[in-house]
């Protein structure tokens, strides 16, 4: 659905290499990236709309949490559509025309895609070495980073977890800890987003 080009229609890697502001900007997408991007793009002067195909911004916290953000955005003049899918994506030679699954369409200089990242971690050898591979193609390990195979811990996005640079680290920890023969533990409870 989404033709990434890294001009026109970007992911969140794409975005911070831009060397001009847009003048407008399509988020698709209401979670903590998308709505981190929305705040920073409109308080540096772009028109931008969120749009979110769950009920509510960051459906994933408390909805507290979600009417709070959401009135803020707003009072900043950040458009926000919820409850709203996007059906297509255009790019043309003034714009990208994308469609919303209300009927509406929009023409914007940008549209930046929020909604998750996918993992890496297929056809890496990864089976021909023992590691087993979860059901979205993540690592499985324990909550010692261990993979099952002796030897071989892993850690960040690839298993499939907290997809935060902090969250790595913190595993990162535990699984040099684990190879040094210390015996660590990754509380996945602990972990602010």
């Amino acid at each position: 659905l989404f033709p990434f080009d890294g001009d026109r229609v970007l992911t969140s890697d794409d975005v911070i290499d831009l060397t001009r502001l847009p003048p407008t900007l399509l988020i698709v997408g209401g979670g903590v990236t998308g709505c981190e991007f929305a705040c920073i793009f409109r308080a540096l002067g772009s028109e931008v709309t969120v749009v979110e195909q769950a009920d509510r911004l960051v459906a994933a916290e408390d909805e507290a949490v979600s009417a709070v953000l959401q009135r803020e955005m707003k009072k900043q003049g950040i458009r926000v559509v919820t409850g709203v899918g996007v059906t297509g994506v255009d790019r043309g030679a003034d714009a990208v025309r994308v469609a919303l699954s209300t009927g509406e369409a929009l023409a914007v200089d940008r549209v930046l895609v929020a909604v998750g990242r996918s993992l890496n971690s297929r056809e890496i050898g990864a089976e021909a070495v023992g590691l087993r591979a979860g059901s979205r193609g993540e690592l499985v390990v324990d909550e010692r980073m261990d993979t099952g195979v002796d030897g071989v811990w892993a850690i960040g996005d690839v298993t499939g977890r907290k997809q935060l640079a902090h969250a790595a680290s913190a595993e990162g920890e535990v699984a040099a800890a684990r190879a040094m023969g210390l015996d660590a533990r990754m509380d996945f409870d602990a972990i602010p987003a």
